[in-house]
């Protein structure tokens, strides 16, 4: 038998970044399970294996399992499917687990479906497994309800797996406890501990560089960065908000001077004399590794990648973020505390601007212009 301190399971490369530093944070030894959830998992945990940071690591085929076990034509069959794969734990688990090993830990950033089934069999063989929980972003800071089963869920699982399956995770690893408890000041009992990031680090850079394919090539030497978002021909207000933002951004700093880092499904919508950002399969938090991000303007509609450069390397580059601009956007209250909360962790609030009209957005970027030392 195999007695091995933890497993960490990712289903992005935002988690194996994290997982990275959960190694070198505990020091412990952990396989680590990759589904392949993104493009290029399969080539990302080969290089990962080669690096030998973990014991072991499995890439996990979550869609075929996915197309096996919850294939489905509408909302009812997929409710009816997913409780059935329940009877399936011990099958689906055994597919994906490392023969004849134990671990004490087992770490997981969402509850994403593979993982949650292999956490339920671990329950059924009384393996005396603990869950932790680990950073995934804006999710681990704001939506604690994600972990919480619908009542139907609850009842399926208290029958097949005991009350285990549904109690609430108190142990976290995040890369901002300060930020968790601006949101969650009342909390109480939870085990919040600081996930120390390395990203700066030379060595952690190169070690970056061989996983996710970094070069000279993939950074971004332009000191605007445009991060667009998923267009549609049906969201008119948006389109026409987010191309006004555009021009004027244009007018002030130049075409030359900006990039725009395109929606990753979003393969149109490209204008003749921007710069696009071609490389969509490298995640974002590893770029931001290449560059110094305190020179850097940031104007996001509404990603959570205006955050992580001051969340993953506490540097803070100038975030403009668009989204309360555009007429109709849909109301998201925990999203707006999340995204104030962030601003409010800035030690130079200065530098994080939410403007609601397009003349507020305008006003900042010359009072931007206007600073010392920047473009």
């Amino acid at each position: 038998m195999r007695n091995i301190p933890a497993c960490i399971f990712c289903t992005t490369p935002f988690q194996i970044m994290a997982a990275i530093c959960l190694m070198k944070d505990k020091k412990f030894k952990a396989d680590l399970y990759i589904l392949n959830q993104f493009k290029q998992a399969d080539e990302v945990a080969d290089r990962m294996q080669k690096e030998k940071i973990f014991e072991k690591v499995i890439a996990v085929d979550d869609s075929g399992i996915k197309q096996k076990y919850l294939s489905h034509r509408n909302y009812v069959e997929f409710r009816l499917k997913l409780a059935t794969t329940y009877l399936h734990v011990k099958e689906i688990a055994e597919s994906i687990l490392i023969p004849d090993t134990h671990y004490d830990e087992m770490y997981v950033s969402s509850q994403a479906y593979v993982s949650r089934l292999v956490y339920f069999y671990i329950i059924k063989k009384k393996l005396d497994t603990k869950l932790v929980y680990f950073d995934d972003g804006e999710g681990s800071y704001d939506n604690d309800k994600a972990f919480i089963p619908k009542c139907s869920d609850r009842l399926i699982r208290l029958l097949m797996f005991g009350k285990k399956s549904c109690e609430n995770v108190k142990t976290k690893y995040l890369y901002s406890p300060e930020l968790y408890f601006r949101l969650h000041p009342q909390s109480a009992g939870e085990e919040v501990k600081k996930i120390s990031c390395i990203w700066r680090d030379k060595e952690a850079k190169k070690l970056l560089e061989r996983i996710f394919s970094l070069s000279d090539e993939t950074k971004i030497s332009e000191p605007v960065i445009f991060i667009d978002t998923l267009r549609s021909p049906l969201s008119v207000s948006m389109n026409e908000t987010v191309d006004s933002a555009l021009e004027i951004l244009s007018a002030q700093f130049g075409k030359d001077r900006i990039i725009i880092k395109k929606h990753p499904r979003d393969f149109e919508n490209m204008d003749d004399g921007y710069k696009y950002y071609l490389y969509n399969s490298i995640p974002f938090e590893a770029i931001c590794t290449q560059m110094d991000m305190d020179k850097k303007v940031m104007v996001v509609v509404r990603s959570t990648a205006a955050v992580m450069p001051k969340i993953l390397l506490n540097e803070e580059p100038y975030v403009i973020m668009l989204y309360k601009m555009i007429e109709g956007s849909e109301k998201d209250e925990r999203g707006d505390l999340f995204f104030e909360a962030c601003a409010e962790e800035y030690s130079r609030p200065d530098r994080f601007f939410m403007p609601t009209t397009l003349d507020e957005f305008k006003d900042i970027l010359n009072k931007i212009r206007t600073e010392e030392n920047i473009l």
